[in-house]
């Protein structure tokens, strides 16, 4: 079924805790995290592991400790998409050309149908139980070459579109979800030029994860990032001595809202289109811990 929605405004709520400090109301559960993230020093989300090109990026300095508590699962919610759970079909039936989207699947599909067979995938106890059957889901970032720019920004004669796709073990097909992105100046001809182009497009990104360490989603209230953001490994990449990382999928507000204003390379969505794809993170991408990939297109 498609929809097409209002953006609306929500809020999340960060705590910025100084290094080396442990908040004295931390709950018991939450003290050895706490603990281990103090011996480290709280280096890995210091602003110098966000930096584009950074030569600390690969490092030990920007490995976050293994543990990680994300904040409360969010209902399954289409605010925010422009197509929402759409079959190949009802995407073209509303105007969208999926040739080459069909194409773009066929890989993520393969890997997912791999790991549905091999049970690979980790659920806690009750979303085992509860679960009538389980998702696999991945995430295409596409940048056209002036067309598809309806709903979406146009910079540089290009328009960008992120997919959130799923299929479930029952074999009931792929369903896209989409929100109009942004990634840097939008030219995939700058990809290798810091702080001004795209994400690099010759990897397949690990999304919710930073040097082999899951994150997972991340509340952020910084006008760069709101609401949140997921990282994306490798969290550092190099080609022919030019370094790039610390991308990201995040939001914006104010100076930094998505119709507003470019990012220095990681891929921005609209503020409600991450609460959305958030809901899409928490209750279709059961795959998820073990590695929900992220693909980049260009035309």
């Amino acid at each position: 079924m498609l929809f097409r929605r209002v953006f609306s405004i929500g809020l999340a709520i960060v705590v910025i805790i100084a290094p080396g400090l442990v908040p004295a109301s931390a709950a018991d559960d939450d003290r050895p995290a706490a603990a281990a993230e103090a011996a480290r020093g709280k280096t890995w989300n210091r602003p110098e592991c966000e930096r584009d090109g950074s030569p600390l990026l690969a490092t030990d300095y920007c490995t976050p400790p293994e543990t990680v508590r994300e904040p409360a699962a969010t209902p399954n919610s289409c605010v925010g998409a422009v197509f929402c759970d759409a079959t190949y079909e009802e995407m073209e039936a509303a105007g969208f050309d999926t040739t080459q989207m069909r194409i773009d699947d066929r890989q993520a599909l393969a890997m997912i149908q791999e790991d549905t067979s091999a049970a690979s995938w980790t659920l806690d106890s009750a979303q085992a139980a509860s679960a009538a059957f389980v998702y696999g889901a991945w995430v295409n970032f596409h940048l056209y070459y002036n067309r598809n720019c309806r709903d979406t920004v146009r910079k540089n004669n290009y328009c960008g579109w992120l997919y959130h796709k799923y299929t479930a073990s029952s074999n009931s097909g792929v369903l896209t979800t989409s929100y109009p992105a942004r990634s840097g100046n939008n030219r995939p001809n700058d990809d290798w030029v810091k702080n001004v182009g795209p994400i690099p497009n010759e990897y397949k990104w690990k999304w919710g994860f930073m040097n082999g360490s899951y994150r997972g989603y991340e509340p952020d209230t910084r006008t760069s990032f709101d609401p949140g953001k997921w990282r994306l490994d490798p969290w550092s990449v190099t080609r022919n001595g030019v370094t790039r990382g610390a991308f990201e999928i995040h939001g914006g507000s104010g100076r930094s809202d998505f119709w507003v204003a470019p990012t220095l390379g990681c891929i921005r969505l609209p503020k409600t289109s991450i609460q959305s794809l958030k809901s899409k993170w928490d209750t279709r991408t059961d795959n998820k811990k073990n590695g929900a990939y992220v693909y980049i297109y260009y035309e």
